[in-house]
């Protein structure tokens, strides 16, 4: 399920970079936080089409970002006929910015509307195997081909309910969509699968998974444990496991699916309200599913875009209900976790609205903001690039690390292609 957390709307903007100098009472904090949540969980839907605009709304603002880290054994042959190691080598790019590019980045390149990168067309990104970029959004699913980014599938406008894109090992490109089916696209030919999706993955045994979107009937209150169904297809047909609501998936590095899910605290559902539950971690890997005690509560946190790193471990970005001030500005703190199979451990984010988290394979953090464009921590501190450093907009979607190491930030209005100053 998609998760609002737009907090700032209801608390202020708030400085990009600063120390949270100082933590409210726990009186204030306690009153806040009640207020927050009663508003960010509670959602009262009395008309299919609202419910279906709404999920529109947050997928424009905050959609669900793709990780290339399980995908990059994916092959685009019927879609990009370049060359591999033309792909790795050049990515046909338009010439760099004409600048004093910001401490460790050494070239930075815009695909924008001269480049057929419009508005709100990259909010999503992958991967084939030969490096070459596919690019997801309002314009369709796109590919980079001399400089200059073609639609290979999807409808070019519309109302922006594209959701997710993944490229499977066979070449077949599949696109998620919550205004339309389920679609795989092969030689020119795409296949509606009858539903609507949120998520779509492929893991690295070919499996194909997705997170069936589901919109209940009109009632009082939708509960916090109604959610995506998970789904895997074996090429003809789709099976749901008995898992109940999915939030999120990643593909592991291995034949494994991760799983992020909320869980109710007991089986009765009268006891259930938006705000009970426990957070859990789950794994299927050779046909059996495991799960794994997550240290975060319903009540008490947000979890969100499971990612994979190059060494294994899971990240995902965690809302806390922890108050601070920011220059006079209330703001609840985002953690971003990582678990490495037995530990759990945290990295605090100094700003708001996070959308997004990379790990490099150099070990350097990077993620994304609604608000004040993306940031990379070195171990150190984090360091912010917006539209001063040459970022179109500091409304940043995405960020993926590219088979070259180059870093992609997906922004409102364009591209962006940072190559890291390795010297």
């Amino acid at each position: 399920m998609l998760s609002e957390k737009k907090i700032g709307a209801a608390l202020g903007r708030v400085n990009p970079v600063p120390d949270p100098t100082r933590i409210v009472s726990d009186a204030e904090s306690e009153a806040l936080f009640a207020a927050i949540s009663q508003r960010r969980q509670t959602m009262v839907i009395t008309d299919h089409g609202q419910a279906r605009q709404d999920e529109r709304n947050i997928s424009r603002s905050r959609p669900w970002y793709r990780r290339s880290a399980a995908l990059a054994t994916a092959v685009v042959i019927a879609l990009i006929a370049v060359p591999a190691v033309g792909l790795l080598r050049d990515w046909d790019t338009p010439p760099p910015l004409d600048r004093d590019f910001p401490p460790g980045i050494s070239q930075i390149v815009l695909y924008g509307p001269d480049e057929g990168v419009g508005e709100y067309c990259a909010t999503r990104m992958d991967f084939d195997a030969s490096g070459g970029p596919v690019l997801g959004g309002i314009c369709g699913v796109l590919v980079l081909d001399g400089g200059q980014w073609s639609r290979v599938a999807h409808a070019e406008g519309g109302t922006g309910g594209l959701m997710d894109i993944a490229v499977a090992g066979d070449g077949t490109l599949w696109v998620a969509d919550i205004d339309r089916d389920l679609q795989s696209v092969a030689d020119d030919s795409a296949t509606g699968h009858g539903f609507s999706a949120m998520v779509v993955e492929i893991a690295t045994d070919g499996t194909v998974w997705a997170l069936r979107l589901s919109i209940p009937e009109p009632s009082d209150q939708v509960v916090l444990f109604h959610g995506p169904e998970l789904l895997s297809y074996d090429g003809s047909a789709w099976f749901a496991p008995d898992i109940g609501p999915v939030s999120d998936i990643v593909a592991g590095l291995d034949d494994s699916l991760w799983t992020l899910a909320r869980t109710p605290i007991d089986d009765d559902p009268s006891t259930q309200t938006p705000l009970r539950g426990r957070w859990m971690l789950g794994r299927f890997l050779d046909g059996t599913f495991t799960t794994e005690p997550m240290p975060f509560d319903a009540l008490e946190s947000s979890l969100e875009n499971l990612t994979v790193a190059p060494d294994g471990a899971l990240w995902m970005i965690h809302g806390t209900n922890r108050v601070v001030m920011r220059e006079g500005i209330s703001d609840t703190e985002t953690e971003i976790v990582r678990f490495d199979g037995s530990e759990w451990t945290s990295l605090v984010v100094p700003f708001s609205q996070v959308n997004d988290v990379a790990v490099h394979p150099n070990g350097t953090v990077w993620a994304t903001s609604s608000l004040y464009g993306v940031f990379a921590y070195d171990g150190d501190e984090w360091r912010r690039y917006g539209t001063a450093e040459g970022l179109p907009s500091e409304e940043a979607h995405f960020v993926e690390i590219g088979p070259d190491g180059s870093v992609l930030v997906g922004t409102r209005l364009g591209l962006v292609r940072l190559t890291l100053d390795t010297g």
